[in-house]
């Protein structure tokens, strides 16, 4: 028989919130060990824009955690609540401004092969910015954005596709024009001298004719001087 292993978070009387870290913090879910303690390498990757940009915060702000001789577990994240009932989370040195809103049937489970066990009511939401303007991850964005990395982006327009197809088709339709013309000019050449010889050789059959006709009327009126 396969036992369910009891919940890591206890249940008291204090509430379990649910995080949203985004780029400003996150959190190393190893145990820190000073002895295999590597640093975290930053992921980049490039928005649509096609500007480049670091996934991940700043090393300062990862929430990491360990235990001590006697077991106990430490962190170095604290959220600290004030007096008028605000929060306010604290990695290190470094402040973060906490704003909660309600998150109601929210749940945590555990997974234990096909099911999930209920473990914790997380009503509440929070949301993490940080409290000062020279922050690490204010500094990385405002570079960032000042000095943007310089891209090439190609773009494939269906306007510019049409246009040279339009001025390729008019450019073939000259050629076909070009082309009737000199045939029709040839034609014309060879007809006109076609034209020409043939009416040179009437000109001449029409001279013998005249010709020997003069010849006989000569000789008809040398007959009847006799």
């Amino acid at each position: 028989m396969e036992t369910i292993p009891k919940s890591v978070c206890e249940k008291k009387n204090k509430p379990v919130f649910l995080a949203k870290l985004g780029n400003v913090m996150s959190v190393q879910p190893k145990k820190f060990d000073p002895s295999t303690y590597t640093l975290e390498n930053p992921i980049m990757y490039t928005d649509e824009q096609g500007k480049k940009q670091v996934k991940g915060c700043y090393l300062g702000s990862y929430i990491r955690w360990r235990q001590d001789e006697n077991g106990q577990m430490q962190s170095n994240a604290k959220l600290v609540k004030w007096e008028d009932g605000s929060y306010t989370m604290f990695i290190g040195s470094d402040a973060f401004e906490v704003t909660q809103t309600e998150n109601p049937h929210t749940y945590s489970y555990l997974r234990i092969k096909d099911m999930y066990v209920e473990q914790q009511e997380a009503s509440n939401k929070l949301m993490f910015k940080p409290c000062s303007i020279k922050h690490q991850s204010h500094i990385r964005k405002l570079e960032s954005t000042l000095n943007p990395a310089k891209t090439m982006q190609v773009i494939h327009s269906f306007a510019n596709h049409e246009l040279k197809k339009k001025h390729l088709e008019q450019q073939i339709e000259m050629k076909i024009r070009a082309k009737e013309k000199e045939d029709q000019k040839k034609a014309s050449q060879e007809l006109n001298e076609d034209f020409i010889e043939e009416g040179a050789s009437i000109s001449e059959e029409e001279d013998i004719e005249n010709f020997t006709s003069s010849e006989n009327s000569s000789m008809d009126e040398d007959e009847n001087i006799i």
